[in-house]
Formats: C-alpha cells, structure tokens, sequence
C-alpha cells in the first residue's frame, strides 16, 4: 500500500515539474529526471568507482573481468531498449550477446555518469554509450540507464536491465522493490 501511495505521488510531482517546465520553457522530460534524481539516494563514490572500473573493462574489451561481478545465473535484459532481443539468462548467453555486440559496433565505449541506490541491492547508473557500426559507419553518442539488482551475500549482479532513460529506470526499481515487500508482508 505505502508503494502505491509513493508512486502515485512520484507520479503526480513529475506532472507537477513537468506542467512547471512548460511554463518557464525547459523540457519537461529534464524536469522529471530531476525529481527522479531527488528521489534516489547517490551512489557512494566507492561504488560508483567500482563501476567505472568494470565499464573500463569492458571499454578496453576485458568481457570476463566484466563479467566476474555477475552471478553464473544472471539475468541480462535489454528488452526495454531493443524490443527484438529476449533477455539473456546465464554467463555464457550474456558473453556471447557482448561478443555479437562488440562485433557489430566499431569502439563500442560505455562510460557510468552517474549512480543512485534505490535500496535493497538495487542500483541505476546513469550511462553514455558511443559506437560507430561497422557496416553502417553511423555514430552514435547516446545516454542510457542500467538498473542493476545485486544478491547481498557476493555482491554479484542478479539482474541487469537496460532503460531508456534515468527516470524510468529508478522508477521500475521503486516500484519493483515496493512489490517485493508487499509480498513480503502478505
């Protein structure tokens, strides 16, 4: 119940910053992302350098060093981006998706901007990703967001979905972890 309450308020502040922002002309998508930002704690620089190196891995093409901080079951789900392609369950199924990715975009480069913890192991970063295709030569230079659920015990990487933008993806993890512990409660 307090997660709905919670929603329905995030939800009606971001109309409010939203109907704010076309008054003063700023965009109303920025507005959102603002109050998302309010809402979610800052990741501790610790963490966020953690990150940053595991995408320094991944950027000098180090894909098993990337891949020690997920669990052998993880889940990879970039659905929410790339509708054409299921999630992938398991080490070697997330490889070989990064391995046909790395094929198909020339300096593939992902860099963490920014990191929030939602709580109970949920974290989003907020990240850009430039690449260049290698058949298309077309460049792209564009901010996504990963929303991360980590298992506390090994502190690995169960669940790794990519989203649209910052805003979405700490609201998916809110209001994942409010299903979670009204479960809990029944």
């Amino acid at each position: 119940m307090a997660g709905e309450h919670q929603s329905g308020a995030v939800a009606q502040l971001g109309e409010r910053r939203a109907g704010s922002a076309k008054a003063t002309g700023s965009s109303p998508v920025s507005s959102i992302v603002g109050y998302a930002r309010d809402i979610a704690e800052a990741l501790p620089s610790e963490f966020l350098h953690q990150f940053k190196e595991q995408f320094d891995c991944w950027n000098r093409g180090e894909l098993d060093l990337m891949l020690d901080t997920y669990a052998e079951d993880a889940v990879f789900d970039v659905s929410a981006v790339f509708t054409d392609v299921a999630p992938m369950r398991g080490s070697k199924s997330i490889r070989r998706y990064w391995e046909t990715l790395r094929e198909t975009w020339d300096g593939l480069r992902i860099d963490p901007l920014e990191g929030f913890d939602l709580g109970e192991g949920r974290l989003v970063i907020d990240q850009r990703v430039w690449a260049k295709g290698t058949r298309s030569g077309i460049e792209i230079d564009q901010r996504f967001a990963m929303l991360y659920t980590i298992r506390p015990e090994d502190k690995r990487i169960v669940h790794a979905e990519l989203l649209p933008d910052t805003a979405t993806a700490i609201s998916k993890g809110e209001s994942s972890a409010s299903r979670l512990k009204d479960r809990g409660a029944a």
